[in-house]
């Protein structure tokens, strides 16, 4: 049979008066057991891989964060290919901030996807 027990709990803060708490002691209920090892080690495993894709979001996020494209530079410039070898390159600022901003708006979004996944 599962009780609540109410215990005091005396704390003295920086050697002054001694406070008594009231805490309450919440028994494990004998049904309530952890689920199978094959499971826990399943989910230990599933947090690893969220774990993962989580570091990797935040290093290319941070990657982003640190890009400096200047308005009236030529060094600037995104290139990106296909399957099929095909080659997109741009050198023009404004163009390549936009990718980099958009870029940066879909890695937050997915970083806010993973966030909730990572609880034990």
């Amino acid at each position: 049979m599962n009780t609540l027990k109410k215990v005091d709990v005396s704390v003295k803060p920086n050697n002054e008066k001694s406070l008594s708490l009231p805490v309450t002691i919440i028994p494990k209920k004998e049904n309530e057991s952890l689920p199978p090892l094959e499971d826990r080690l399943h989910r230990l495993n599933q947090l690893y891989n969220l774990q993962s894709q989580y570091n990797k979001l935040q290093e290319s996020l941070q990657k982003l964060n640190d890009f400096e494209i200047k308005k009236d530079g030529e060094r600037s410039r995104i290139s990106i290919s296909d399957d099929s070898r095909n080659d997109f390159t741009t050198f023009h600022p404004e163009i390549v901030q936009d990718v980099v901003s958009f870029l940066a708006v879909r890695i937050k979004e997915k970083i806010k996807t993973l966030e909730p996944q990572l609880k034990w």
